[in-house]
């Protein structure tokens, strides 16, 4: 069988993925790439098979009532530890409708709406955070932290694991709240992690 030998090949890519110490090494390539200027979709692209199997796993434990065996699906990451785009950048933009530079203040306006709908191109290019040593670190920590109190809240049970699809460009409570099946935990989770990103 094929596909079952093919199932049989990604189980330790699956495994190895779907552990904190692969998270962390996943948030921690995305902004890198992004720090030098890379856009790290080429470099997620083989991952899509292997979260949709994951996700698929989450939905069919779900359909039957089991637990869910899956934390890290891309659902995980988008919800939870990329809002507004890589570097969880919604914090960035909310705190540069404040900043005292007019310019920061405007690319923060500019940018505010699509980093609400996960689309953060014109922060990292107008701020910039690309190949920018000045925000570096909270481009880097703040994900990182984001991911960390995502996998104690799910391994805990405090928050339910992703087990739907739902559209990537949705605002972050909503994409939550869906791709959990409809936990509000998962909304409050994310507006801590959104906090937790600001500070």
């Amino acid at each position: 069988d094929l596909v079952e030998g093919l199932e049989q090949m990604a189980r330790p890519l699956v495994g190895a993925t779907d552990s904190l110490p692969g998270v962390l090494a996943l948030v921690l390539v995305d902004s890198g790439m992004w720090l030098i200027g890379l856009h790290p979709l080429a470099l997620m692209a083989p991952l899509k098979p292997i979260w949709l199997a994951m996700l698929a796993e989450n939905m069919n434990a779900a359909a039957t009532g089991a637990a869910l065996p899956h934390l890290a699906t891309r659902e995980f990451f988008l919800w939870f530890v990329w809002q507004g785009g890589s570097g969880g950048t919604l914090a960035m933009a909310i705190l540069l409708l404040r900043a005292r530079s007019r310019t920061l203040k405007t690319v923060g306006r500019l940018g505010f709406l699509p980093a609400l709908f996960n689309v953060n191109e014109p922060l990292l290019f107008g701020v910039p955070v690309v190949t920018n040593p000045r925000v570096a670190v909270p481009f880097v920590v703040a994900p990182l932290l984001s991911a960390t109190s995502t996998w104690l809240a799910m391994s805990a049970g405090w928050v339910a694991r992703p087990r739907l699809d739902v559209l990537w460009t949705l605002p972050a409570p909503v994409g939550a709240f869906l791709s959990t099946g409809g936990d509000v935990a998962a909304i409050a989770l994310q507006l801590f992690n959104l906090a937790l990103s600001m500070l």
